[in-house]
Parts: structure tokens; sequence; C-alpha cells
């Protein structure tokens, strides 16, 4: 095992945070001196920085997926995303094919994590089927997963949407619109995509939770738009 693999696998073990004014997780603090090449603050004691060397890190790292704790894997999640690897698809291929059983203490949030931190690949590496096959991700965050497949296939979002908010069993309104931010950012400002939405949910929701909905797309289309 390489050195940096030791040191990554180390790091993101432990809720360790570094610093005299004001703490910083030791997973970013790794980060940010692999990114810049030195420890300038010299809390990371004397360990390898080389970016090469945790790249090749990032890969060999699923191995262990499943012996990992949700915690650790979020730390891992957040150095790949703060180092940049996010953006490089045969890191993103590699951590994809790496096993996350849902069945494991925090399996689900892995895969969502993990479908989270490589979203921003083009062209993406999870195409639409693949996103549906994920069940149990859509079942526990059902708008997290939205997001996601919107990203690849607008469409059938806008379809999942609908049938989320129109659902005589467990509808979720707070949760729609608490994610409404991201949606309409999203649609990087096409507003006829979220008017359609609208006309296709009205009359087939409660009234009271409609207009609710209307005002925080109001409200949020201004925020993205400001």
């Amino acid at each position: 095992m390489r050195k940096e693999t030791e040191t990554l696998l180390r790091v993101i073990g432990t809720d360790k945070e570094i610093g005299t004014h004001g703490s910083c997780p030791i997973y970013l603090a790794l980060a940010h001196a692999v990114m810049k090449g030195e420890d300038t603050q010299g809390y990371l004691g004397r360990i390898s920085l080389d970016k090469r060397g945790y790249r090749q890190a990032v890969m060999e790292i699923p191995a262990f997926f499943n012996q990992m704790t949700a915690n650790a894997f979020f730390r891992l999640m957040g150095f790949t995303y703060y180092t940049g690897f996010h953006k490089d698809k045969r890191i993103g291929e590699k951590v994809k094919a790496g096993d996350i059983s849902v069945h494991e203490d925090g399996g689900v949030r892995k895969r969502l994590l993990r479908l989270e931190t490589f979203s921003e690949l083009t062209p993406p590496i999870y195409d639409v089927q693949e996103l549906f096959g994920e069940r149990e991700v859509k079942e526990e965050y059902v708008w997290n997963w939205i997001g996601l497949l919107g990203k690849v296939d607008p469409t059938a979002a806008r379809r999942e949407m609908v049938l989320k908010l129109t659902s005589r069993k467990n509808p979720d309104y707070d949760g729609f619109r608490s994610h409404l931010f991201s949606f309409i950012y999203s649609l990087n400002g096409e507003a006829q995509k979220m008017r359609s939405l609208l006309r296709a949910i009205k009359g087939k929701i409660p009234e009271r939770e409609f207009k609710k909905i209307v005002r925080d797309v109001q409200l949020n289309n201004e925020l993205v738009t400001a």
C-alpha cells in the first residue's frame, strides 16, 4: 500500500480538527495542503503532499468501501471534492466500480454521496438506467436523487417530481420546497420548465400547498437570477 493511501485512510478515519484560530477538519487541511503542495500552517507533520500520489490513493481506496463508516466515506468524498479529483473521469470510474452494499450500515448514504460527488463529470458516468437502479437511494433521498437525475435527463426528473408531489400515499411538499433553489439553478434560467411543472401539479395537490410552492418558486427564481 502506498504511503499516501495509508495517510488518507488514517485521516478520513478520524473527526479530528486542527488549528488554533478556528478549527479545520484534518481531511480538509490535508486536501488544501495537497493542492498547494505545502503545509503552510505546519499542522500535518512530515507527510507526503504529492498530488499524484493522492490521486492514486483515491483510486486504491474503493477496495475498502464496505469497511468504512458513512462518516469516513463522507470525509473521503470531501477530500476528493476539495482536491478537484471529483472532475477526474478515471477516478470517477474507479470509485463507481467500488462495492458499496446497501445492507451495510450507512450504505445508502454512501451510495448517495458517491453519486453526488461525481455528478459534475461530463459526460455523466451514470446514465438514466443506472440512476433508476439506485432504488434505495431514490427511496431514502428522493429529492437528492431527482436532482441527480435532472443533470442527466431533465424531462425524466420533471416527471418524477410530478409523480412524487401528486402521490396519494406520501407526497413530500416540504422536501420539494427545500430543494427548490438547486432545482431552479440547474435550469439555467429556463423558467418555462418550472411553469410546466406547476401546470402539471395544479389541481392535483391541495390548493394551500400549491400556493406555497408557487410562492417559493418565485422567491427562489429571484435569488437565482439576481
